[in-house]
């Protein structure tokens, strides 16, 4: 009776280990992020902070470099983000290139965020 419970208990270990670690490799652009809300500057969608950890992967994805202080902020403006979330709500996003025709250009003077473009974007 020993040698099954202490099998089971490495048997869910081992699956517990094995769900942990698919679920922390999502791919090299998807991130997890939490969503803040609608945005007070420009891009004028909804804001989302990303994990510190997560910048450097971001930045060989997209250009970051007019994005001030975006380092010890890491939030971004989440264009094409459709879905109804909360506030800290967990959200799963697909990112990619923005389309020609989804150029942003910000004329006025509010604050700036950088833009990530959604691809896919599912609740966690």
């Amino acid at each position: 009776m020993k040698v099954n419970l202490f099998s089971l208990a490495i048997l869910s270990l081992f699956f517990t280990f094995q769900a942990c670690d698919k679920a922390e490799h999502l791919g090299e652009d998807v991130f997890r992020t939490t969503y803040l809300g609608p945005s007070d500057g420009c891009p004028s969608w909804p804001l989302v902070r990303f994990e510190k950890k997560d910048i450097d992967r971001l930045s060989r994805l997209i250009d970051m470099e007019f994005a001030e202080a975006y380092g010890e902020r890491p939030i971004a403006s989440a264009v094409n983000l459709t879905g109804n979330y909360r506030e800290g709500q967990t959200v799963i996003l697909k990112i990619g290139q923005f389309p020609p025709e989804q150029a942003i250009i910000c004329l006025a003077n509010v604050r700036w965020y950088l833009g990530v473009f959604v691809l896919e974007e599912h609740p966690d």
